[in-house]
């Protein structure tokens, strides 16, 4: 089974309500992106919401909205922030294996804005269910896939990747001694912000 912690009612339900009518309005703006699991897969497509990205807030008013799931993660240093819608389908259509950051030691968060038949899975056939106001947290370097939904015109979710703090007790069962040891260059150079395959940018 898959190293993973999960959080049913991650926020309190009227947290999560003004979460979801934020993120799921009509006035929300998502984006394009052709292939869900890497830019290879040409076959499918999703819309995408960046958030954040490395040192950069791109959306300061989502960021606000989704401040409370942020306070639950406590990361020391946000890598990514980024939503992804996938639309009804046929039948339920899992993506391909992919890692959405390969940082030693960081950590990939899922929180589902709403309920349906899609999941998340995993290598080695572990599933979480798309239930809203959940979270599952995991070794970013486990490799992973979303499955869209074939009982309501759209999943979302929030996909965040981050760096925890080394005394936060909630996620020591997910970090290896591989993991602790690359904290130990990190926090020596902590000032210089990462790329999305772990090369610090100059």
């Amino acid at each position: 089974m898959t190293k993973k912690v999960v959080i049913d009612n991650a926020v309190p339900k009227e947290v999560f309500k003004k979460i979801q009518e934020h993120m799921l309005s009509l006035q929300y703006n998502w984006h394009y992106g052709e292939g869900v699991a890497d830019k290879g897969d040409v076959g499918n497509f999703q819309f995408v919401h960046t958030i954040h990205e490395g040192y950069y807030m791109d959306r300061p008013n989502d960021y606000q909205v989704i401040y409370p799931v942020m306070d639950v993660l406590g990361p020391q240093l946000l890598i990514r922030v980024k939503a992804n819608l996938l639309t009804k389908t046929d039948t339920n259509e899992v993506h391909g294996m992919h890692n959405d950051t390969v940082i030693p030691g960081a950590l990939t968060a899922v929180y589902y804005l709403n309920t349906n038949n899609g999941y998340t899975i995993f290598e080695d056939g572990d599933k979480v269910e798309s239930v809203e106001n959940t979270l599952v947290i995991f070794p970013a370097k486990i490799r992973h896939s979303g499955a869209s939904c074939t009982d309501k015109l759209r999943r979302v979710v929030i996909n965040f990747n981050f760096i925890p703090w080394r005394d936060d007790p909630k996620w020591h069962a997910l970090m290896d001694d591989e993991d602790i040891r690359y904290r130990n260059h990190w926090e020596k150079d902590m000032q210089l912000p990462y790329d999305n395959n772990g090369v610090p940018c100059k």
